[in-house]
């Protein structure tokens, strides 16, 4: 766009199509994210979104509000078919591509999950199904989906199904009274108020779905709306675009992981941007920083550069690694890929007749406020269900998949450990090899499903923290034969370690488990390792439960053990996470002896299992590409603290006539401080923390001696 230098020291945009300033806003916004994914740097890089949600309320408000009042409408088959030429052909692009690689380096269970994540993708309700499957877009997680990204556009999306109805609605409604344009603002700014108070509500409740939930971020849509409205007003200081800009470039290097996000903080980004979008003119700097041919460029193929980047940075650091040469790679590769989508595919379709013949259809009538209203409701409708569809379908929390996705059958050990030494051999001769579908259980069936009966998400008898009604599972001889009752209580660990539990024990006993997921069995003051609002007081409550069932039961052992998690996140007096070592390792212990000490009125023996060395997840390092070395983990001293502050804790309590015993966990999972995820022919675990039912069974022989009196 052709720009003229004014003697106010600003430029002036001669009038076009484009805005050349908004292609820089899309630039900054791409490279924001593109940063913070590869280096994480800034840290707030992520409110690049949020520029791109601000400029599609701007822009799209714009478009639709010029149609209401040049044809008396919106023209929505016109509308959507412009939409569906610019959105989808490229996402469904880069969508084939990425599931075609995707098979060709994962297994089964992951790749059909990447799979599913595409499908839900291009359904426009990736947001929705990301944010049900416990995913935290701003922590770096070791298993993100390559089609993660994609929950803004199914944001986007969702904004443009809704948005023009709610505005032909509210200028049908003002067109009743005479002040059509009154109504729109008046529905704007409802829309900012009341998506902001919601979105400051929904963060301090579960930020994590507030990350994802369109409700959340619909103010910011709005306010590029009513920056639309604004600017076609009345004419602006060209200072606010600078303003804007540095207030921009300031919230990236502020705003962090930590930060109650989006609300109320997303708003600063947003209005931000919106202070760039109001001046007709702006400043030189301005116009230096974001109408330059290299940002109008990088604006022209955002859209694509925000497709491939995630993507192309997932394959590469899982083929290769996360070193900056390898990063650099990836940025070549993601101009290169985004620009040959841009050329060939983007742009020529966005401009071919591919729906062209949905523009045609016209009506000659306005539609009545009924018709409008009625399209709004069958909107939210399909909307609803869409939500209720990814609902059912989605993987749970601790899942790879789901249950009702793929079945799979459980593997249970063919061959057993009796000495630490054929364990310690095993590790030694299966360190490095490559991955063998013969391995148990095979890598093509590797899910959630593996950890046994106690844990797995078809069966667990888990109960999520702050229950008090207790799920028990039993196993071997009926309660009124059985010669020896033996009750497993505890975190999602302890479920784990149940198959070995039940594995040693002897046919006349009767094995019953009962947990809770995250939830330690010490007497601690514990936050959770994801986001959980009221966790501490819920996991006591849950702690007291099972210790409640334990009194009742009166089983002649309980077997107890504790993530590793809950020794990372205990809380203070003051309701602090512990980082201090040293505190850690002696509240760890007192909380160990005070559960022992209050366990021991119950039972004539209690056996305390170790925690699994911490390994790497299977479910992203686990590639037909790769070793199994790719999969093992460097043994943290946070992990031999804990073990050592409960041996000091077992070895010096007084229980009087009960007995203790303790199982060391570390010295079967880990050699010489490497922890690997295959151990002979098992592969040990499902995700970094939890083990396999046959990995368990195997064991039996090596735990069985700490069952005993």
């Amino acid at each position: 766009m052709n720009t003229a230098t004014t003697s106010h020291g600003y430029r002036h945009r001669a009038t076009g199509t484009q805005r050349s300033d908004i292609q820089g806003l899309r630039a900054v916004a791409v490279l924001l994210v593109i940063a913070q994914h590869f280096w994480n740097v800034p840290q707030g890089g992520f409110i690049g979104v949020d520029i791109f949600f601000v400029l599609s309320g701007f822009l799209i408000s714009g478009i639709i509000l010029r149609d209401i009042q040049q044809h008396g409408r919106v023209r929505l088959p016109r509308f959507y078919a412009r939409r569906l030429r610019r959105i989808m052909p490229v996402a469904l692009f880069v969508s084939v591509i990425t599931v075609v690689l995707a098979w060709f380096t994962w297994f089964t269970p992951q790749t059909l999950q990447y799979t599913l994540d595409a499908i839900w993708s291009n359904l426009w309700v990736a947001n929705w199904h990301f944010a049900g499957a416990g995913t935290d877009y701003l922590a770096h997680s070791s298993n993100p989906s390559p089609f993660q990204h994609y929950w803004s556009l199914s944001v986007e999306e969702q904004f443009y199904v809704a948005w023009p109805l709610v505005l032909t609605l509210a200028w049908a409604i003002g067109s009743k009274f005479k002040k059509p344009e009154r109504a729109v603002d008046i529905a704007i700014i409802a829309t900012i108020i009341l998506s902001a108070l919601w979105a400051v509500l929904f963060t301090d409740y579960r930020a994590q779905w507030a990350y994802f939930d369109t409700i959340s971020r619909a103010c910011e849509f709005a306010i590029g709306a009513l920056a639309a409205r604004l600017g076609a007003r009345r004419k602006y200081s060209h200072y606010l675009g600078l303003v804007g800009l540095v207030l921009l470039i300031a919230s990236a290097f502020t705003i962090t992981a930590a930060t109650p996000f989006p609300g109320p903080f997303a708003l600063v980004p947003a209005i931000a941007t919106a202070l760039v979008l109001l001046p007709q003119q702006q400043t030189v700097p301005v116009v230096i920083g974001l109408e330059n041919p290299v940002m109008r460029w990088i604006g022209d193929i955002s859209y694509s550069l925000y497709l491939w980047h995630f993507p192309v940075l997932i394959f590469m650091t899982t083929w290769f690694s996360n070193s900056n040469l390898v990063l650099l790679g990836c940025l070549v590769l993601t101009f290169g890929l985004s620009a040959l989508s841009y050329y060939l595919v983007e742009n020529p379709i966005r401009h071919s007749d591919l729906l062209r013949s949905w523009e045609k259809q016209e009506r000659n009538q306005l539609p009545s406020l009924w018709i409008k209203a009625g399209n709004l409701i069958s909107a939210t409708v399909l909307i609803a269900i869409a939500a209720m569809t990814v609902w059912q379908f989605m993987p749970s929390k601790y899942a790879v998949l789901a249950p009702q996705t793929m079945n799979v059958e459980r593997a249970s050990a063919t061959t057993t450990y009796n000495t630490l030494e054929e364990v310690e051999n095993a590790i030694a001769s299966s360190s490095q090899s490559e991955w063998s579908n013969q391995l148990i259980p095979s890598p093509n069936q590797l899910t959630q499903e593996q950890m046994g009966e106690a844990m797995a998400p078809s069966t667990s008898c888990a109960v999520g923290f702050g229950a008090t009604d207790l799920k028990l599972c039993e196993w071997g001889a009926s309660e009124e034969s059985a010669q020896r009752t033996i009750l497993v209580i505890g975190d999602s660990v302890a479920m784990a370690w149940t198959p070995a539990v039940v594995a040693a024990s002897e046919a006349t006993d009767r094995v019953v488990a009962a947990g809770v997921g995250s939830c330690s069995i010490m007497s601690i003051r514990q936050e959770a390792d994801f986001e959980a609002s009221g966790f501490a007081e819920k996991c006591a409550t849950t702690r007291e439960a099972m210790f409640n069932l334990a009194e009742k039961m009166q089983p002649d052992l309980i077997v107890i053990a504790s993530a590793t998690g809950g020794y990372e996140y205990q809380l203070n007096e003051a309701g602090q996470i512990i980082t201090d070592a040293t505190q850690k390792s002696e509240n760890w212990e007192q909380a160990t002896a005070q559960t022992l000490k209050q366990l021991a009125n119950y039972t004539s023996h209690i056996s305390v299992l170790g925690s699994p060395a911490l390994t790497g997840d299977p479910r992203s390092c686990m590639t037909k590409t790769g070793t199994t070395a790719d999969c093992s983990a460097e043994l943290q001293s946070y992990q031999q603290e804990k073990e050592t502050a409960e041996q000091r804790a077992v070895e010096s309590t007084g229980l009087g006539a009960t007995t203790v015993t303790r199982f060391d966990a570390l010295a079967v999972t880990c050699v010489n401080g490497t922890c690997p995820v295959v151990i002979g022919e098992y592969l040990t675990h499902t995700d970094p923390t939890h083990i396999t039912q046959a990995f368990a069974e195997s064991l039996a022989p090596l735990i069985k001696p700490v069952l005993q009196p």
